[in-house]
């Protein structure tokens, strides 16, 4: 049976990215009274750097086994072996879905992978630093997963039957058979 290719490739960059600048907008939230200190301790940054590696694999990690029952090949790869530019990692799954597949979704899969990861990793890291929001983006990332197995599962809707000319001069539509002449 034939199979529909997908590539889904994230960028670990972009990842941390956007775990980084999430971490940034929840610190600046959390800064009060109270609690003069919060940005520095829940915002990420490059002394963190170690710490948010394990996180960028236990995600991948996470994602394939998601993935598991359409995956086809699976790289998490190094572009640099330089190690200021320790972030430039892909993580790259191919999947083979059925020929229904409604390939329309793929873009849609694709951010729906890049949510799960970015909302992992940031829920892993607030249990760290600050556990009131972790809650929060746990939930998000186990939303983002549940909506990317319901992408996974949509299909195409059936080509109709041709219909067409019959030889005795009946033609067929839905299952009735109607004859040319009037009644």
């Amino acid at each position: 049976m034939s199979k529909i290719t997908v590539t889904i490739q994230i960028s670990k960059a972009r990842v941390l990215d956007e775990v980084a600048k999430t971490t940034e907008y929840i610190g600046s939230k959390a800064v009060n009274k109270e609690d003069p200190d919060a940005y520095e301790r829940i915002a990420v940054t490059d002394a963190n750097r170690e710490q948010l590696d394990r996180y960028w694999m236990e995600s991948c990690s996470e994602v394939t086994k998601m993935l598991d029952h359409w995956v086809t090949s699976v790289r998490s790869q190094m572009l640099s072996h330089h190690p200021e530019i320790s972030s430039a990692y892909d993580y790259k799954v191919v999947l083979g879905l059925p020929t229904n597949w409604n390939s329309a979704y793929e873009s849609v899969l694709k951010e729906l992978v890049m949510s799960y990861m970015v909302n992992m990793i940031v829920a892993k890291w607030l249990l760290l630093t600050n556990k009131n929001d972790a809650q929060e983006h746990a939930t998000l990332a186990s939303g983002a997963q549940r909506q990317i197995m319901q992408v996974l599962l949509i299909r195409k809707r059936p080509a109709p039957r041709k219909t067409g000319v019959v030889d005795d001069g009946l033609w067929h539509r839905a299952d009735v058979w109607h004859r040319d002449e009037p009644w």
